[in-house]
């Protein structure tokens, strides 16, 4: 695997394990259905005899008889079926967005629009690039954190929103997988509930293709055309961010936009534009965050290095100078004491000392 065909190979093994998922669990389905149809025609049977009406008898079994036969062929081709169903509500929703690419081109390759979102991030980051920085690098420091962050952001929009077809899609073919198990019990009146939400599903989730298909192909047609100026330009980048947020908006509501075709409601309003943006916001403001930690941790070491040189010099500075005082002290004692010898010498070379006690006479 090489540059994004990780989501290819994500959605191709996905896809080969519900292939072998249909084959596998087609016997079970076909145990199924073979006891439902002898359930509903023993029932029927029973019930005719026990009220003796033979010819509403032969009327019930032809109209059972009919609905046998369309649920067998419901269940031999339920796949193909599906796969006509979400593929052909895709084409439409790809060609009403003014996008020629196949249905199956655009559901199996969501490497495609990450690979467009690189694209414009890379343009956005050669910007960059070209702001200049000065001799030390900080020059022009808040443009290049604004390229910087506009990149992020243009290419987590185009991330998520091929995340999103790919789950949109998986959940298609998985939900459809498990729905095969239900579409038996369409043979008896009291269980026919239960394929009634299968069949339902796999038309609303094709609905919800159809969307999806109609949003991204309007959307990429759309931000294609935003191209990065020759020149820095911190204005066109913000405008690029801004329709690819938007864009990936609009993709992220696609269940709602499809729940309002299915109930004929509403349900966007201008806060799930803003629930995306600041989807976005949070992860661009994050990044934004751990760029100004990094250069405040870059300060702060700056300025404990400059602390400590600054106590080193002042330490070795008052140390010199109490060893200053310190010898200065020593010689100031030397000479005092020196100074009281000699006074003592002179003051005892002059007079000679009375040894005759007083007379006590006036």
């Amino acid at each position: 695997m090489t540059n994004f065909d990780v989501l290819n190979t994500f959605i191709s093994t996905y896809l080969n394990s519900i292939q072998f998922g249909y084959s596998a669990i087609q016997p079970e389905v076909n145990f199924i259905l073979g006891f439902m149809i002898t359930l509903v025609i023993a029932i029927t049977a029973l019930l005719t005899w026990v009220w003796g009406d033979w010819e509403g008898m032969i009327r019930g079994l032809i109209a059972k008889i009919l609905i046998i036969g369309f649920v067998m062929l419901l269940v031999k081709n339920w796949q193909t079926y599906t796969d006509d169903v979400g593929g052909g509500l895709t084409s439409l929703g790809l060609l009403a967005g003014g996008n020629s690419v196949s249905a199956a081109s655009f559901l199996t390759n969501p490497t495609s629009i990450v690979h467009t979102g690189f694209l414009l991030c890379k343009q956005i980051c050669a910007q960059a690039d070209a702001v200049d920085s000065g001799a030390l690098g900080i020059k022009n420091l808040p443009d290049k954190l604004i390229y910087g962050l506009a990149a992020i952001g243009v290419f987590l929009a185009y991330l998520v929103i091929s995340l999103q077809v790919l789950v949109t899609f998986l959940e298609f073919k998985i939900i459809n997988l498990a729905a095969l198990i239900f579409v038996p019990f369409s043979v008896w009146q009291k269980t026919e509930f239960l394929s009634q939400r299968a069949i339902a599903f796999m038309f609303s989730s094709g609905i919800k293709l159809l969307v999806m298909a109609l949003i991204v192909s309007i959307g990429l047609t759309f931000t294609v055309q935003l191209t990065v100026n020759s020149t820095p330009n911190m204005e066109n980048a913000l405008a690029i961010l801004s329709g690819a947020v938007m864009l990936m908006a609009l993709a992220l509501e696609v269940p709602k936009l499809a729940m309002s075709l299915i109930q004929s409601a509403p349900q966007l309003s201008s806060g799930s534009a803003a629930l995306g943006a600041g989807a976005i916001g949070g992860v661009v403001g994050g990044a934004g965050v751990l760029a100004g930690r990094t250069l405040g941790q870059i300060g702060q070491t700056g300025g404990t290095i400059t602390q400590r040189a600054t106590n080193n010099v002042g330490a070795s500075g008052v140390e010199q100078m109490k060893r200053a005082a310190a010898a200065g002290g020593a010689d100031a004692n030397n000479s005092t004491l020196a100074a009281m010898a000699k006074a003592a010498n002179v003051t005892g070379g002059g007079s000679k000392p009375n040894n005759n006690p007083p007379s006590g006479k006036a």
